[in-house]
Parts: C-alpha cells; structure tokens; sequence
C-alpha cells in the first residue's frame, strides 16, 4: 500500500475542474470539485439514462417521444413545473403562459402519460430523467426512447 504525503493530498483534494459552463461557451472559471460536486453527480445519473433504458421511466419516455413526433413542449412544461418546486406562478412566467394554461397543460400530461408529479419519488426520478434529456430552456435532446439492444446473430 502506498503512502501518499499530505500536502500532495491536500493538492488532490484541490484539484481544480472546469465546470460545464451554462451559456456552452466553456470558458467559466476554474471551480474546485466541492463547488461542483453536485452537478458531477447529478450529470453521472443522466449519463446512467443514456446507458441503461431500463431506468427509465415509461411515462417520461412517451412524453418525449410525443414531444419529438408532435412537435409539442410536454417536457419542459414538466421541468419548468419540476424547477419551480410546484409554484405554478412561477413556472408559468419562466414559460411565458398564463398559470391557467400551465395547469391545464399539467392536466393534459396527466391524462396522456400518467405522469404523477405530485408523488415525490416520481417528481424526483421524472426531473433526473428529463434533466439528462431536456437541457434548461431548451429543447429535448433525448427525443424518443433509445432503440432496444439487438441480440447476437
């Protein structure tokens, strides 16, 4: 077992990254990974959506297959919903909507996917799911669901 000194330790922990930087642009300044830890860990669990379908919630993957093949904004009416932890003023002026209209969209989604946003389990897997597909204030990038692995000829 090798032993490391303290301060290249100390060196370690200090380590800088460069975070993703929100206009894509990549020039934000050097942050250590405590600044940045929990977008390390939420961006490894999006990574997880990519690899493996099975953790994907069916509901949130019919909605953004609708979303793809109707050309409607299903998805980020959820996030701006998810991101605005249930203010319905909120999410309605972040989507430039009237707040009837959002609750009546959020009504809708309900119908066609049964997506149950007021669980809090589902609200947590949904926002993980849609955070890896759904980058902010954009459009999908994940538009519909991944086609399953084909078997060994």
């Amino acid at each position: 077992m090798s032993h490391v000194p303290a301060d290249e330790a100390a060196d370690h922990r200090r380590r800088r990254v460069r975070p993703a930087a929100r206009d894509g642009a990549g020039g934000g300044p050097a942050a250590t990974t405590s600044d940045v830890r929990h977008r390390i860990l939420l961006d490894r669990l999006g990574d997880e959506f990519e690899r493996d379908a099975r953790l994907r919630l069916p509901e949130a993957e019919a909605l953004l297959a609708h979303d793809h093949a109707q050309g409607t904004g299903y998805a980020n009416t959820v996030v701006a919903r998810l991101d605005a932890t249930g203010d319905i003023a909120s999410a309605a002026g972040r989507l430039k909507l009237y707040p009837n209209t959002l609750r009546h969209r959020l009504r809708r989604i309900r119908e066609l996917f049964h997506l149950d946003v007021d669980d809090p389990e589902v609200r947590l897997a949904a926002r993980l799911e849609l955070r890896s597909a759904v980058p902010a204030g954009g459009s999908p990038r994940r538009a519909a669901p991944a086609p399953a692995p084909r078997g060994r000829r």
